[in-house]
């Protein structure tokens, strides 16, 4: 474990607000910290940034399935590496819809390091790959939590979409905007439907042999 990783503990602030709790995508991203990169690429092809809800965890995944894609494991020490000069990516909602692009993940470089210019965030990033490192670690384990990831992400994008319907109709928007909204809610949940059946299709992880575990 790094340097960074080891002092950033979480006992010693005042400013982490309340107790960890362990969620589906706290379980997901802890058991990726402990896989290979081939293991990894499987489940982002079925699990996207997107489909992670809370920006610190966000982050964390799109750091590690870009490592991964790159065919280097997660180690922790390479994340907090690889984060102080790549910040959080753009992810588009229905409160910024775009029809052509839908939701998507980025990947940014930042020109300065982020341990200088946002160390609150850098820091979060690294208690977070803390708390989350300690979990326990099955092959089995880390496809029951990529389904449960998808099926909230699947219901979260079903409010969103809707929610930003209910909002163009109260603001009197134009019938072809509304129209349009649907058909990018209808595309959008059909990508997540199709990758929840993929997730709940799988029963092992085909991880590549580069950058396998010893």
């Amino acid at each position: 474990m790094s340097t960074t990783l080891a002092t950033a503990t979480t006992q010693d602030s005042t400013d982490l607000g309340p107790l960890f709790v362990w969620d589906a995508e706290d379980r997901l991203i802890g058991e990726l910290l402990h896989m290979s990169a081939g293991e990894v690429r499987a489940i982002a092809a079925v699990v996207h940034p997107t489909d992670i809800y809370r920006p610190t965890p966000r982050w964390a995944y799109e750091l590690i399935t870009h490592l991964a894609a790159e065919g280097h494991n997660p180690d922790p020490r390479d994340i907090v590496i690889a984060a102080r000069t790549h910040i959080p990516g753009e992810h588009r909602y229905p409160d910024a819809i775009d029809t052509t692009r839908g939701r998507h993940s980025e990947y940014p470089v930042s020109p300065a390091d982020l341990a200088d210019s946002r160390p609150h965030v850098y820091t979060n990033l690294c208690r977070y790959l803390i708390d989350v490192y300690t979990s326990g670690t099955s092959p089995l384990a880390v496809i029951t939590y990529a389904r449960e990831v998808l099926d909230l992400s699947f219901r979260r994008t079903n409010k969103f979409w809707h929610e930003r319907g209910a909002q163009m109709s109260e603001a009197m928007a134009d019938r072809q905007d509304i129209a349009a909204l649907h058909i990018a809610m209808r595309q959008d949940l059909r990508d997540i439907w199709n990758r929840c059946e993929a997730a709940e299709a799988m029963t092992t992880l085909a991880g590549e042999p580069e950058g396998a575990r010893p």
